[in-house]
């Protein structure tokens, strides 16, 4: 079903994965004119309140899925040729995901030639860069460390409608393999502005259901990627969403979440105290106080 109802309740399922989103204007591929001139991917949230507020503005709002900040990595095969590229390359190097699901998630873009978007993980502890051109294709490019896709239910230009071919797995998607990690142009610490972010690990060990464990991996990148000015608002509606998880069974404790939580703010320079106060405040809320960090 599509329609702004349900532009809405997909942002919001998005987030509660771990992909962070923002609003694009309606048939449109370009940020959402309420964002301001220089809105774009870095506004991109998990935060259920204000991915509402903005769809409560405009309903009729596109869905952008940010890709670094989700740890994405997506394959863009745009018309016939990207197509044929991308063939070549499984032929010569392997399909790009693990087995059980090598084209990881498939998304047909709206474009009238019938493009395609394949979604992937990105690799533990690689940044791999947003390309205009994958083994020298320019109908093949590759969203990652930076950029946005433009995610179903999505209308566009032409009218189209963005549509998932194959779900994402329950278990969550594959990871890029090493062949195509060396494709797509891998990079190091070094190699980048900024080093690359690692995270503690998110693992059966804290007893979660896969979903909830995919969700909290996702919650644990915004903290640890927020900027200056972004940063107790990212502990703020990750400590809510920890809440939420624990509240809809999938997650049984939520305190070694919540430690992670501050393991990860630790690094991006907010003080120790504030993180602490700041989880508190949040966890409060999420038992019936207001939205709004005090």
């Amino acid at each position: 079903m599509t329609g702004p109802e349900n532009m809405l309740r997909t942002a919001l399922d998005y987030a509660r994965r771990g992909w962070a989103v923002f609003p694009l204007a309606p048939r449109a591929k370009a940020p959402h004119s309420m964002l301001g001139a220089k809105g774009g991917y870095h506004h991109a949230t998990l935060d259920p309140g204000q991915i509402r507020e903005w769809w409560q503005r405009d309903a009729d709002a596109n869905v952008g899925v940010a890709t670094g900040v989700s740890g994405l990595v997506v394959l863009d095969l745009d018309g016939p040729d990207g197509v044929r590229r991308y063939g070549e390359l499984v032929h010569e190097i392997g399909p790009p995901g693990a087995d059980g699901c090598p084209d990881g998630a498939s998304v047909q873009s709206g474009r009238p030639e019938k493009g395609f978007h394949l979604y992937f993980m990105a690799p533990p502890g690689i940044v791999l860069p947003s390309v205009g051109r994958v083994a020298g294709c320019p109908k093949l490019e590759c969203k990652a460390s930076t950029g946005y896709m433009v995610a179903p239910p999505s209308v566009h230009p032409s009218g189209s409608t963005y549509r998932w071919l194959d779900p994402v797995p329950a278990g969550g998607l594959p990871v890029l393999a090493p062949a195509w990690v060396d494709a797509v142009g891998r990079r190091t610490a070094e190699d980048v502005k900024r080093a690359p972010v690692h995270l503690p690990p998110v693992d059966d060990g804290l007893h979660g259901t896969r979903y909830g464990l995919s969700a909290a991996a996702g919650v644990l990148r915004a903290v640890a990627n927020a900027q200056e000015g972004g940063r107790r608002k990212a502990v703020w509606s990750a400590t809510r969403r920890v809440h939420e998880l624990h509240a809809e069974g999938h997650i049984p404790d939520p305190a070694p979440l919540l430690a992670l939580i501050h393991e990860c703010a630790a690094p991006t320079g907010l003080p120790d105290d504030e993180i602490t106060s700041t989880i508190a405040a949040a966890a409060g809320a999420a038992t019936g106080a207001p939205r709004e960090a005090a």
